[in-house]
This record gives structure tokens, sequence and C-alpha cells, in this order.
């Protein structure tokens, strides 16, 4: 006798094969274990998907939940950051902060006054012994230009050497840097 339980969901069927009255728990897609009275499906997790705020607003704090809306616990969940972990050292030096939810065991993730340097893109990882799966979703947080790294504003120079200035600025919309000279031959303001 073949059964189609492909589209099993959190139910319990009773059937009788042989004579013999088998229940079947099913949880989701897969049959992982068979007793002489029990039927087991067990399965992989599936995240719900989940999305930041559209236009959050620099300084404010930033709450997400991962959920694993299937899948046989324990459940092991990860947060990463443009696929880079999240963990306990990066994320309380960045303002980043991971929660469990204790009533529906959500993995949270908070960003305390967030940034222009928070933006990026943000996945949330679920395994278990069966399989695993993860979302992700962009964060993305507009901001003014920031000057990240600039050249010294007085630099002696020798005549016929190379002169290697530097600029770097982080924001959102990505700053556009434009370099002008200054005529010398017109005085300046200072």
């Amino acid at each position: 006798m073949v059964f189609d339980i492909t589209h099993c969901c959190i139910k319990l069927y009773r059937f009788q094969f042989d004579n013999l009255l088998f229940t079947m728990i099913c949880n989701f897609f897969l049959i992982f274990a068979i007793s002489s009275q029990f039927i087991l499906c067990q399965d992989a997790p599936r995240i719900t998907p989940f999305n930041f705020p559209t236009n959050p607003m620099i300084g404010r704090s930033i709450l997400v939940y991962c959920l694993a809306e299937t899948g046989t616990q324990p459940i092991r969940y990860q947060w990463l950051r443009n696929n880079q972990p999240i963990d306990e050292t990066n994320s309380l030096e960045n303002g980043i902060k991971q929660i469990v939810e204790p009533i529906t065991n959500a993995f949270g993730l908070i960003i305390q006054s967030v940034e222009a340097k928070h933006s990026g893109n943000y996945t949330c990882s679920a395994s278990n012994l069966f399989g695993d799966d993860k979302f992700t979703s962009p964060l993305i947080i507009k901001g003014p230009p920031i000057w990240m790294n600039t050249s010294n504003s007085v630099i002696d120079v020798q005549h016929d050497q190379p002169l290697n200035l530097f600029c770097l600025a982080g924001g959102f919309p990505i700053p556009i840097i434009s370099w002008k000279k200054i005529d010398q031959s017109k005085p300046t303001n200072s």
C-alpha cells in the first residue's frame, strides 16, 4: 500500500493496514521514523519571510524576527550580515543584539540607534537534523555622506614626486566624490 503524504501539515491520521491500526503524525513533508504503530513525519525548517522597515530613521531602533514556520525541533538559528556571521563580539560593538522571543522561540535581531553603517543584506538561517533554510532581506539606511577617511589637509610634496590623496565617504545613496584644484593665483579665505 502506498500513501501520498507530501501535503501533510501538522495532522494526525489513523489508518488500518493488514489488520493493524497505525497512527501517522505528520508535521510537513518527510517521513523519517517508523515504529510498529507510529509513522512520524519530521522535516527541515522553513523560514517565514521577514522585511525591514522601508524608511528607517537614523537614531531609532529596529527589531525584526526570524521564525521557522515548520521544522522539527531543535532548530538552530543564526543571523548573518552580508554573508558574515553576526557574533557576540562584533554585534555588541555595532549596536546589534540577538534575542530569543520566549513564547514563539522566534530569533530576533535588534539594531539600536540605526546608522548608515548598518545598511546591508541580513540573512537568517535555520537548521536541524533534517535540513536547513535561509532568508535574506536588505536593510537600506538613507543618510547624509559621512567622511570615513581623508588625507591630511596640508601635505608637503617634493617636485616631480608622486602624490597620493585619499578620500573615502559612506552613506546611502552612495556619495559621489569629486576633486577640485584650488587656483593658487587667487587668494583663499581662511
